[in-house]
């Protein structure tokens, strides 16, 4: 079964996902995080879902933010580029992942982000 870890480099707003299980995983999907930006404007982040991920492979996250408008925010932008960046660097929060191994079957998994480290809990079916 599929079973995933997040990792952050510090100053950079580009996060991997690693297939850390014993099985590729199908349609991954990885639940958008939302902040305050400098106390300016609210700012979300979105990433890229993902076909498939192979066993003990690593990939690069594509990831989208934007503001409360919905209005796409570059991440040339170095004030967002650091806001993001410290938001998943420093902060603490939850990352759901949602994927299907390669028979079909729906699973969900939380990682608990806590200042770039990764406390994945265990992988749950979920009934479809």
């Amino acid at each position: 079964m599929p079973a995933f870890i997040f990792q952050t480099v510090q100053f950079s707003v580009i996060p991997q996902l690693s297939n850390i299980g014993n099985g590729g995983a199908l349609n991954i999907v990885i639940s958008p995080l939302s902040f305050a930006s400098n106390g300016e404007r609210d700012i979300h982040i979105s990433f890229k879902s993902m076909v498939y991920m192979p066993t003990k492979d690593t990939s690069s996250l594509e990831l989208t933010a934007k503001d409360a408008s919905n209005l796409e925010l570059t991440l040339n932008d170095i004030a967002l580029k650091t806001a993001c960046s410290k938001k998943l660097y420093e902060e603490t929060y939850d990352l759901v992942v949602d994927f299907q191994d390669i028979e079909g079957r729906a699973y969900k998994q939380i990682l608990r982000m806590e200042k770039a480290h990764c406390r994945p809990q265990p992988v749950t079916a979920v009934s479809v």
